[in-house]
């Protein structure tokens, strides 16, 4: 439905566990030196990405089966980011 359902800061080096509801999601995120804030993003150097899978969180019989997700470039790695325009974010 392109509704954000969850925002995350994360600085560089860090990591951030969190629960995400049940469904299907696009993962689009957003790259720079410095955070300037949800309007200017990281100013003129920001760089946006979408990755080419979607994330799915879903209850498989009693579990409840969800992704991680590492965005350090690995080469060979499994998920695939693609760069957007900043007006798709």
């Amino acid at each position: 439905t392109k509704t954000d359902v969850l925002g995350i800061f994360i600085k560089g080096g860090e990591s951030y566990d969190t629960k995400a509801p049940l469904g299907k999601f696009e993962l689009v995120y957003a790259t720079g030196e410095n955070w300037l804030g949800e309007d200017s993003k990281f100013g003129p150097k920001t760089s946006i990405f979408k990755t080419d899978k979607a994330l799915i969180f879903e209850i498989q019989g009693s579990q409840i089966k969800g992704s991680r997700i590492s965005l350090i470039k690995v080469q060979d790695g499994n998920l695939k980011s693609i760069r957007m325009s900043d007006q798709d974010f």
